[in-house]
């Protein structure tokens, strides 16, 4: 469960998603988590220390899904390489509930 005693939320734009820009919305872990994930970034079973949920159009495409959200992670969200779980959605990741 992701709770504010456990993560920090915070949210950016990805300037380069396909149709304008698109949320990203970024849990940094207080303290390293195990987690269990059928993710395109950080799937399986393992420690992690942040999550990356980005939203995408229903048209996504991009040749290395991975590469994209390892990319959204260090290079615009400023987490440590190969530490966390990417999730892609087109869901609205800004219509988040918290318990």
């Amino acid at each position: 469960m992701i709770d504010a005693a456990t993560f920090e939320r915070s949210t950016y734009a990805d300037p380069t998603a396909l149709g304008g820009s698109r949320p990203v919305l970024v849990w940094r872990a207080r303290a390293p988590f195990r987690a269990a994930a059928s993710t395109v970034l950080g799937g399986g079973i393992g420690n992690r220390a942040w999550i990356v949920n980005a939203q995408v159009g229903l048209d996504y495409g991009h040749e290395d899904p991975a590469q994209h959200v390892a990319a959204l992670a260090v290079e615009r969200g400023g987490l440590p390489a190969g530490r966390g779980v990417g999730f892609l959605t087109a869901a609205p990741v800004l219509a988040v509930a918290v318990a």
